[in-house]
């Protein structure tokens, strides 16, 4: 308990002091009650108390306050998210400003977390000792301890990063601290207690869309403990497991592992008959040490959306046969061909109104799908454009279609054209020779 004593003016004979119940409290990040007393304060009076945070650059009011009496008590609360360090408390008449009638330094010490998994530095901060003072830190894990000796800061604190490893004990952390306090320079020990854990194992993983048969399942994995340390080979006792499952599928793999990327992976290509919905993906690690990990994510596997490469748009001439040929290919690129059912049609219409349906054969030899046409005949028309709508698909209901992707303009040939010129010649003279007779024959019909 720390006790000053300062007059509180030099007219008044009593003097006012401040002491609290512990000169440094172990409840960083933990928050509690700083028990304040008073003594010397007036009769019926009321006084109020300011804090100083290590945050902060002045002093600002709490809602405690004593009640001058036989033994003015008070409670200043530290909340879990009040920094560890030293705390300056200060007595006022006022609620409107700090008049410091009296003051005193308490400390606020401990470690981050209650709770540490290995390879997680524990960070030891406090306040609340001598400034430029001597503190001896001591960490216990179980039955292993280590000694450091600090020295603390001008405003008497101290900070410490203690490393943990994949082989560090579990079980009770506990971290002592010995050192001389900031008012009455008298040697304090403070003790906090908290606990060492094993790592639980990270992953992380590779976005997984959905994808469709023919493509590859990439998983691919950078493993690492929670102190950001990338566990490789050497780390573990069998590597990365990985469990594939679906509707009637299960895969067992140990991923393999890139020393250029750090990365542990598995591909796994989708058959051209894979099957549809969901795929669960499980990735576990253990190492020599207990310390594991486990992850669970999934994703849905789909149709294959078959690919048309459609040749391009062409000219030709009435009657004229063109081979019209091009690939199919699967989302991986590979081709579709006449097996597992594979099958490419052909819809048309054309400026003219005439429309029909083939069915396209495929060529082992240059491994495209092909359908000879005969352009239409033009009769008396000029010109007509051909559209082609393409459709494809297999027998495990994989599909793909391109609509209006390709064109034919069928053009007249010369002896058409010469025809049409004729015809239309021929009838501005036929229209003429009966204009002509039928004038000459009222002519006649009418001659006086």
């Amino acid at each position: 308990m720390v006790l000053i004593h300062v007059p509180s003016s030099q007219a008044q004979a009593n003097v006012i002091t401040l002491s609290t119940n512990q000169l440094i409290y172990p409840i960083w990040h933990v928050g509690g009650k700083v028990n304040v007393t008073g003594t010397g304060l007036a009769a019926n009076a009321t006084y109020y108390l300011w804090l100083q945070r290590p945050s902060e650059p002045s002093t600002s009011l709490t809602n405690a306050s004593l009640q001058g009496g036989a033994k003015p008590l008070g409670q200043v609360t530290i909340s879990a998210l009040d920094p560890a360090g030293t705390y300056f408390l200060s007595l006022s008449n006022s609620s409107l400003r700090d008049s410091r009638l009296t003051s005193l330094h308490f400390g606020v010490f401990g470690a981050s977390q209650s709770s540490y998994q290995r390879t997680l530095p524990v960070i030891v901060s406090g306040g609340g000792y001598e400034p430029n003072s001597t503190v001896s830190l001591q960490i216990k894990v179980t039955n292993q301890s280590s000694t450091v000796t600090l020295n603390s800061t001008p405003a008497g604190e101290i900070g410490y990063r203690y490393p943990t490893t994949p082989s560090t004990k579990n079980g009770t952390l506990s971290i002592t601290a010995t050192g001389p306090s900031f008012d009455s320079h008298q040697t304090i020990t403070t003790t906090y207690l908290g606990l060492i854990t094993a790592a639980q194992i990270q992953f992380n993983v590779n976005p997984l869309v959905n994808i469709q048969r023919t493509e590859a399942l990439i998983v691919n994995a950078s493993v690492y403990y929670p102190g950001g340390g990338i566990i490789t080979p050497k780390n573990l006792t069998a590597g990365v497991n990985l469990t594939l499952t679906s509707a009637d599928l299960t895969i067992s793999k140990i991923l393999n592992f890139s020393d250029a990327s750090q990365t542990w992976y598995y591909d796994y290509l989708i058959p051209v008959n894979g099957t549809l919905g969901a795929y669960q993906i499980v990735l576990s690690a253990m190492d020599p040490y207990g310390n594991s990990g486990t992850l669970a994510i999934s994703t849905n596997v789909g149709k294959a959306t078959l690919v048309i490469h459609s040749p391009p748009n062409i000219k030709v001439n009435q009657g004229q046969v063109v081979d019209i040929a091009f690939f199919v290919t699967y989302p991986n690129g590979s081709l579709l061909t006449d097996q597992f059912g594979g099958k490419v049609t052909v819809l048309t219409n054309s400026t003219t109104g005439e429309s029909g349906q083939y069915v396209m054969s495929f060529n082992s030899t240059d491994r495209r799908w092909h359908l000879f046409y005969s352009a239409p005949q033009l009769d008396m028309h000029f010109g007509d454009v051909v559209t082609f709508t393409f459709q494809a698909g297999d027998e495990y209901d994989n599909s793909g279609s391109a609509a209006n992707a390709f064109k034919i303009t069928v053009g007249a040939d010369t002896v058409t054209l010469v025809l049409a010129v004729i015809a239309a010649a021929i009838v501005p003279v036929i229209l003429l020779v009966w204009a002509i007779v039928t004038v000459t024959r009222r002519r006649r019909t009418y001659k006086p």
